[in-house]
Parts: structure tokens; sequence; C-alpha cells
């Protein structure tokens, strides 16, 4: 049997890594379309195709007895299971199948190409540069093409346009989500990573635009999200030295942060709910608890839930007419998925969590601010997880990459290794 040789392993190496990459730019640019009120029909099936072509190329270089690279066992069965719960959600689906078959390919769409793939064509470091970079300058131009683009607005469409900018996206808080993601790439390369004074000051300027973006929105939980990630960053800068001379237990100061974190927010919601009646509950969460209770109180399996449904859509009121959805990921998911597909969603961001504070174990663990932006972004949306939004394809990615044991983070575009090469650690 014909064998390849190391150069050559390596060539074809970094030529497929350059196609995985220029087809993840386009894959990234077209699921940016459904966030925005510029309709394009058909913009999934470049998706699906997209998708397919980066899996043939994963499955080309095992078939080469080139090496490969996937995720830890344990978060891949996490996702595999919620995946199969998913694919339960989809046959018992009340909805219309068309609109729930394009919202399930999206679903595996993101979870294939940024848990099998993303390990493959980045390091972490890559990663984060290339979110920033690619969500940047599609967000900028979205934004600098909003005066001169024409929309047509529907009633869901226009559900946030007395709140804030939303420019060219279909709400504010849209806008305001992807500006977020691109504020925590940007905060991560700047704590994790060495610069030159060029593009510190670049990656500065780019968070900066992002803030200054997200204000106008007015979206009142992309902005408590980044208050609370401010303060974990500031946590990490006082506690940081201490973390990595090395003068305390390192799993000390980790369980201080968890601890201090949980307390603060436990704390917070206590004394938040203990003060304010049902009422003002539901204006400060601008009519939603009254929703959530509506809709939860008509699943007739909660352990089940409904079956599954296009993000913010339910059997109760019509979206189009409302002009709003379940704006809650958790209760979304809830009244989807049910008990059990809650109970699996949580688990999988257990481990994304996991993931994040066991990495670099001698520095402080900024990564965790990713998941915790996540989840606390669900509180009010439904963005992550139940969306190929950016959120959603950074946080997948990270956790996909930093579960990778150090010894077997090789580079997928060197090619280098014999045999067929699988780490499933």
């Amino acid at each position: 049997m014909k064998t390849i040789s190391n150069k050559n392993r390596i060539s074809a190496g970094q030529g497929e890594a350059a196609i995985g990459k220029l087809l993840f730019v386009a894959w990234m640019a077209l699921f940016v379309f459904p966030f925005t009120a510029i309709k394009v029909d058909h913009v999934r099936y470049p998706i699906w195709l997209i998708t397919l072509f980066l899996v043939l190329l994963v499955v080309r270089r095992i078939l080469r007895n080139m090496p490969v690279q996937f995720p830890s066992r344990s978060l891949v069965i996490w996702f595999v299971l919620a995946v199969l719960w998913r694919t339960v959600e989809v046959i018992r689906s009340p909805g219309e199948m068309r609109e729930i078959s394009i919202a399930f390919g999206d679903f595996l769409c993101v979870v294939v190409v940024c848990i099998f793939i993303v390990p493959n064509l980045f390091s972490l470091e890559n990663w984060l540069r290339f979110l920033t970079r690619i969500y940047s300058v599609l967000f900028a131009v979205l934004i600098i093409l909003s005066p001169y683009v024409r929309v047509s607005s529907t009633t869901a469409d226009a559900a946030g346009a007395d709140k804030g900018l939303k420019w060219l996206f279909v709400h504010p808080n849209v806008a305001a989500m992807f500006g977020m993601t691109i504020f925590l790439t940007s905060l991560l390369l700047i704590l994790l990573y060495k610069q030159n004074l060029r593009w510190m000051i670049l990656t500065l300027s780019v968070l900066l635009a992002s803030i200054a973006a997200i204000i106008p929105t007015n979206a009142r939980t992309t902005e408590g999200t980044i208050i609370a990630v401010m303060v974990i960053v500031c946590f990490g800068l006082v506690f940081g030295g201490l973390w990595r001379s090395g003068r305390f237990e390192v799993r000390a100061l980790r369980y201080l942060l968890i601890i201090t974190v949980s307390m603060v927010i436990g704390t917070t919601i206590f004394i938040f709910f203990q003060q304010m009646t049902q009422s003002q509950l539901d204006s400060l969460t601008t009519g939603r608890l009254f929703f959530w209770i509506s809709v939860i109180s008509t699943v007739p399996n909660i352990w089940l839930g409904v079956g599954f449904l296009k993000a913010g859509t339910n059997l109760l009121y019509d979206i189009e007419d409302l002009g709003a959805g379940i704006d809650g990921l958790y209760v979304n998911i809830l009244y989807t998925d049910g008990i059990i597909g809650l109970a699996l969603f949580l688990i999988v961001l257990g481990y994304i969590v996991r993931y994040a504070m066991s990495y670099r174990k001698r520095e402080f663990p900024y990564l965790v601010i990713i998941p915790i932006a996540a989840f606390l972004y669900g509180l009010t949306e439904t963005h992550f997880w139940l969306t190929p939004s950016p959120l959603t394809i950074a946080a997948l990615g990270i956790s996909a990459i930093i579960s990778i044991k150090p010894r077997n983070m090789q580079s997928f575009a060197r090619g280098r290794g014999s045999g067929i090469w699988i780490a499933m650690k």
C-alpha cells in the first residue's frame, strides 16, 4: 500500500487547512443572514453543503492516515445525548415540518462543525482571533450599510424598534449579542495572550468599539452580562498574582472564585426576589414573567415538553401577532424539550464551565467568562444554544478546543504524525 511521505503530508495538511478556513468564513457569513432583516431565500442550502464539505475534509484525513483531533469523550457523549433528545423532540414536534427541519438542521450544523471541525482547524488563540476579526467585519458592514439598505419590516421584526438601534439586525437585542461576542473574544485575547503594541492597540480598539455599539441598542440583559463579566475579570486581576505566584493553592483560589461568584449571584437574586412583588417582577421583565407562567402552564407533560419548535415560538400565542416570543432560554428549553432536555443542556453547560476552569491551571481561568456570559444572557434571551448565533459558535468552539488534552494538541494545519490518530480522551 502506498504511503504518504512526511513532506507531502505536511503540504496536504496545510492545503486542507486553508480550504477549511475559507469554507468556514463563508459558513459564518451565511449564518449571519438569519439574524438580519435582509431576507435571503434558501440560505440554508449552501450552509448545509459547506458543513458537508468540512466533514468530508476530516473524513479524508482519516482515510489518508493523517492526524485528526476530537474533543473530550465526556463532552462528546453529552453533546450526542443532547442531539438525540432533540431528535426525539423533533419527531414529537407539533410545528410546521419545514420550519422545524430548518431549525434542527441549523442546530446539527453548529454542533457538528464546532465540536468536530473547529479543533482540527484552529488553536484557541487562532480561534479567538478568527472570531474577533470575522464578526467585527460583519458587524461593521451591517452598521455601515443600514442607512442605505431598505428592508421590509414584519410585526416580529419591528418588536424592538422603539427600544434602541438595531441597524440591519432583526432586533436591538440581536445587535447587542453580536457586539457582546466581539467584546468577549477581544477581551480574552487581551487577557490570555501577549501581543505586540500594534496588535494590543488594535484589539483594545475593537473591544471599545463593541461596547460603543452595544450602548445605543439599550439591551439591558447584554449590558448586565458585560458588567458581570467585568466583575469576574476584576476578581482575576486582583487574585491573579496570587494565583500565578503559587503562594496559595491554585485549587483553593479556584474554589474561592466559585464560592464568591455563587454567593454574590445567589444573595443578589434572593434579596431581589424578596423585595419585589409579582407585578413588579413582571414589569421589570417587560411582561416576560406572565408570559413564561402562561406558556409553561399549558405543557401537558413537563418532563417531555411539547416537542421541538423554532426558538421563541409557542402554541399559546402567535409570535407574528404578538411581535415577540418566549424570551428566555431556560423557559424555552423547558417548554419544548421538557425537564430532560433542560437537564441535558445544563450538564453540557457545566462541562463547558469545567473545561474553562481547568484550562491553564496555573493561570486564572478567564475563559470561564464565556459560559458565564452565556448563562446570564440566557435568563431573558434565546440566542444561545437554540440558534446558530455568534455566541453559540464561539462557546462551543472554545469548549471543543480546550477539552483536548495538552499532549494531544497537534496542529491540523501541519498534518504531522502517522497512522489514524484520534484523540478521544
